[in-house]
């Protein structure tokens, strides 16, 4: 339940924002602004916020969703036939919509404390570096089969 609400959060997030700038500034439609802030959304939050983000931090998750974003504008809408000014208009919703997913990934951080896992595992692996040894009451192992040998000689 909690990705459908985090998910629908994004995709409504990135909808209103491609909207203005797409839609309101651009002149798109209303359906290719759709189009592409569900493929967005989606590919966003399976490789940002579920694969990158739990592995790294918020920093490299945000860089990553600027560079996925301005390619999936930028060739979703050369796909959809815009030409005038698309790289400049897919940089400008880039950044907008970079400026989101920050605030997005302290949010679900949070909501699936993914970054303290993490913190966690790494503290505990470097707490059990301790080396011990063992020894044990027998200094020269024998086997039953020589012990008994070794009773009925003497």
């Amino acid at each position: 339940m909690n990705h459908a609400k985090a998910f629908i959060l994004k995709f409504i997030a990135t909808f209103v924002v491609l909207y203005i700038i797409l839609g309101v500034v651009y002149n798109m439609a209303l359906r290719d602004v759709f189009f592409i802030s569900l493929v967005l959304g989606v590919v966003a939050y399976i490789l940002g916020d579920l694969f990158i983000l739990p592995r790294t931090n918020n920093t490299m998750a945000t860089i990553s969703d600027f560079v996925l974003s301005l390619i999936v504008i930028w060739v979703l809408g050369k796909a959809l036939g815009y030409d005038r000014n698309l790289l400049l208009i897919s940089f400008i919703s880039s950044v907008v919509v970079t400026v989101f997913e920050f605030f997005f990934h302290i949010y679900v951080a949070k909501l699936f404390d993914t970054g303290r896992e993490r913190r966690d595992e790494i503290n505990t692996n470097q707490r059990n570096l301790k080396y011990q040894t063992e020894t044990s009451e027998e200094i020269y192992p024998v086997s039953p089969n020589q012990d008994n040998d070794t009773d009925k000689d003497r």
